[in-house]
């Protein structure tokens, strides 16, 4: 089996979620903020350096489609879909579906979602515990690379960048192999 990249990405920042309740708007249709739009493309930029993605799957959330919107603009021809799986509180188990699923025919997958659903995935893929090992902030790139299976356990990560990070970061530097 060929090794598979997944790189995982929370969506950017969104429209305050109390200023939007005040407003009787639900949740799911907070959307992002210019300065959430303006971090993110730091992300696209560092994620164009590193690996072309072929597959862009998202939750149906408008913060989150409008992020997986942006990283379309990058990656073309990257197929787009969005899937109940990356929602807010889905277990880790239904993301490593869908991960088997998409890896069927993609080499590289980018999942954009949501807290506390993608640390406790990231936790699921490296140690197959269902465990928070990490804190994916608002437009922070994870990568983890799958070399055998795709199971609980077998994920390696490669690296976990948060936007401040970028800062630091020249443009030219590379910190994955």
């Amino acid at each position: 089996m060929n090794s598979r990249s997944l790189f995982i990405v929370r969506h950017a920042i969104a429209a305050d979620r109390e200023e939007f309740k005040l407003l009787g708007r639900p949740d799911a249709d907070r959307p992002l903020t210019d300065k959430g739009r303006k971090k993110l493309k730091k992300t696209i930029s560092f994620l164009l350096d590193l690996s072309p993605i072929e597959c862009i799957a998202s939750s149906p959330l408008a913060r989150a489609k409008q992020t997986a919107d942006q990283f379309h603009e990058s990656f073309k021809s990257a197929f787009v879909c969005t899937n109940d799986a990356l929602g807010p509180n889905s277990p880790p188990e239904l993301l490593m579906e869908l991960a088997v699923d998409l890896f069927k025919k993609y080499q590289t997958v980018l999942f954009i979602g949501h807290e506390p659903c993608l640390s406790t995935f990231v936790g699921w893929c490296l140690s197959a515990r269902k465990a928070k090992i990490c804190d994916i902030k608002k437009a922070s790139l994870c990568h983890i690379r799958f070399n055998k299976e795709i199971l609980p356990g077998e994920g390696i990560l490669n690296c976990l960048i948060q936007p401040s990070h970028l800062k630091t970061l020249k443009h030219t530097d590379r910190i994955l192999p």
